[in-house]
């Protein structure tokens, strides 16, 4: 009867039954039995005892021996990492893990903007996500929010800027530019900027190569301004420029007129460029004033210039405000002074007509070498000349009677007095008809 009493308690344990109570397994012999299934005790010594199941939890977790001891009595245990039909070790009931995803729902207002999301839960793109950052790769925002990849290569709608890096250039610009780069008018082809837009240029190689049509149709109440902080090339025109209220500032040459140029400036600025223009085909200017800056060229063609003002703003000092080595000029109320000579006239085949006009503030008011001139009914007063022949002597016609220089007969520095004609005739009286008109 003995032995069949302990036959049955063996067989009950071997069962892992879960009932069976402390009391019922006589003597200390019950501690040496595993009652678990070898799949189920997760790698835990075979003397375990069923009260130390908690370690044996630890160290299948990987935590070590030492794993349960950190944790207080009556805490809650990691999850048991055998398979999910594995029976719980020891015969102790296995405490379940609260489901994460559940509590997040059933509390939502528990978690500030700022909240991490737990370990393990996966981040878009499959990467779990650390501390409420967002996993690499992904975006921070809202879709929307993310900026397209031209955004400065068009109109801002913000902002109302209008960003150009350089390229073809046609149509219309109005409002704010920003203008960085070389922009081109093709032959054939027309830019227009409309009143009142303001063109910001930065960047030494920025320009705008016009070799089809560039109109500036500004207004007195709405001009159009080009602005750069220094050092971008400025117009480089080899096709037309019809230009009105136009303001140039900053550039190495405000307008560069070519071969092939047509340039009309009408109420324009040229203000403080490193010089005011170049003219290799002449231009057409009403109205326009020239202020700083070096010697404004002539290499080609006719300048027709009335009611304007060329000021380099440094009297008597070199440069020379204007400097001819081509073409020629005609030019009615004008005044060019604040400079080392007004009128330098080295070479001018196409003749100069000056009338109702002022050369002062100077060192000489003219010097010309080889050209055809006619000057009358004009103010000349230089410091130590009125006029000075810069020539080989001989290659100056100049008519230069009927004109004020200061009270008295001009001062003519010349080895050839024969190539002055009028001199005798001179004003006493300045008159009142001289420079720009309004």
């Amino acid at each position: 009867m003995r032995g069949a009493w302990w036959l049955s308690a063996v067989l009950i344990l071997g069962c892992g039954g879960e009932d069976t109570a402390e009391g019922d397994v006589p003597g200390d012999d019950a501690e040496l039995i595993d009652a678990r299934p070898a799949d189920a005790s997760g790698g835990a010594e075979p003397d375990a005892a069923p009260g130390d199941a908690s370690a044996a939890e630890a160290d299948a977790a990987g935590g070590g021996p030492d794993a349960a001891s950190a944790q207080p009595d009556g805490a809650a245990r990691e999850p048991d990492v055998g398979p999910p039909d594995a029976a719980p070790p020891g015969g102790d009931a296995q405490v379940a893990e609260p489901d994460a995803a559940a509590a997040l729902d059933a509390a939502p207002d528990a978690m500030g903007p700022d909240a991490a999301v737990p370990a393990g839960d996966a981040g878009p793109g499959g990467d779990a996500a650390q501390g409420g950052d967002a996993a690499p790769g992904d975006d921070a925002g809202p879709a929307g929010d993310a900026a397209p990849d031209d955004a400065d290569s068009g109109p801002d709608a913000a902002a109302g800027v209008l960003h150009f890096a350089g390229g073809d250039a046609e149509g219309r610009w109005c409002g704010q530019i920003d203008l960085t780069g070389a922009a081109v008018i093709r032959p054939d082809t027309t830019l227009t900027i409309c009143a009142g837009s303001t063109i910001s240029v930065s960047g030494p190689n920025t320009r705008i190569d016009v070799a089809g049509t560039l109109r500036v149709v500004g207004t007195a109440e709405a001009p159009v301004i080009l602005d750069g902080a220094g050092g971008w090339v400025g117009l480089r025109v080899d096709g037309t420029l019809d230009a009105a209220h136009l303001t140039i500032r900053g550039a190495m040459t405000c307008v560069q007129g070519l071969a092939d140029s047509s340039v009309t400036l009408s109420h324009a600025l040229l203000d403080h460029c490193g010089s005011g223009f170049s003219l290799a085909n002449g231009a057409a200017m009403d109205h326009v004033t020239v202020l700083g800056g070096s010697s404004l060229r002539v290499s080609g063609g006719v300048l027709r210039m009335t009611d304007s003002l060329v000021d380099l703003l440094h009297p008597e000092q070199s440069p020379d405000c204007t400097s001819w080595s081509g073409g020629g000029a005609v030019l009615d109320h004008v005044r060019i002074t604040g400079c080392h000579c007004p009128l330098h006239i080295n070479r001018a085949p196409d003749g100069v007509t000056i009338s109702h006009s002022i050369f002062d503030a100077a060192a000489y008011a003219m010097m010309i070498a080889s050209a055809q001139a006619t000057v009358r009914d004009s103010y000349l007063s230089g410091r130590f000349a009125d006029v000075l022949d810069i020539g080989a002597g001989d290659g100056v016609d100049a008519d230069i009677g009927g004109n004020y220089y200061d009270g008295a007969a001009p001062a003519v520095d010349t080895a050839n007095p024969g190539q002055f004609s009028g001199a005798g005739d001179f004003l006493a009286d300045r008159p009142a008809d001289l420079g720009p008109r309004d």
